[in-house]
């Protein structure tokens, strides 16, 4: 990814959150969203992601868990600063949020910034491989304004590495199971140069 002086229109995404309006819950006084990006945060994709592949199976439908990993953000974050970096993440987030239906799970990881899962409802093979396509071909078509020292700039080149890991009815695939699944074919998506992989069904 580089930055460009600001010299074409871009497709902006605001760089403000309103967290005024993030839900909270009202039995342990968390938020349920993450605060920069809005998505879901990790207790709550704890607590709705195993509820969906019990439903999943429980109606013997499929499902698909997708891991995603922003290339090179650290490389944002050291050279322009955090503000610049929630910038982007806000604006990937609002590409996997408006991507996927309302019936999907959208959640910024836990501990790690640069990092999101997504379950897909009713995705086969076919259908989870085509979302990630298309997630990918809009993230690397973003222009982000952000604010830095030399004042607003456009951030472009971005791309992100995704692995996708299939749930099957009847397979009594545990949630961290699959995870574990979605990220390692995340990271041979990322090491191959690849973008994309997904998770072999041997051994499920």
């Amino acid at each position: 990814m580089y930055v460009q002086e600001q010299h074409t229109p871009p497709t902006r995404v605001t760089d403000s959150l309103d967290s005024e309006h993030v839900p909270w819950c009202d039995t342990c006084g968390r938020p349920t969203r993450d605060l920069i990006t809005g998505l879901y945060d990790h207790w709550s994709w704890s607590d709705k992601a195993p509820r969906e592949l019990r439903q999943a199976d429980h109606e013997g439908s499929p499902g698909a868990v997708l891991y995603l990993d922003l290339d090179a953000f650290k490389r944002v974050n050291d050279t322009y600063g955090h503000a610049a970096g929630n910038t982007i993440l806000r604006a990937v987030a609002e590409v996997l949020r408006t991507g996927t239906a309302p019936t999907d799970l959208v959640s910024r990881c836990g501990g790690a910034a640069d990092e999101f899962l997504i379950w897909l409802r009713g995705a086969d093979r076919v259908a989870a491989e085509e979302k990630a396509h298309w997630l990918r071909r809009r993230v690397s078509g973003l222009v982000v304004q952000v604010q830095t020292e030399h004042g607003r700039e456009l951030v472009t080149g971005l791309s992100i590495s995704i692995g996708v890991a299939l749930f099957h009815p009847g397979q009594d695939m545990r949630l961290s199971r699959l995870e574990l699944k979605a990220e390692a074919a995340m990271r041979t998506a990322k090491s191959s140069g690849a973008g994309f992989w997904l998770a072999s069904d041997r051994n499920k």
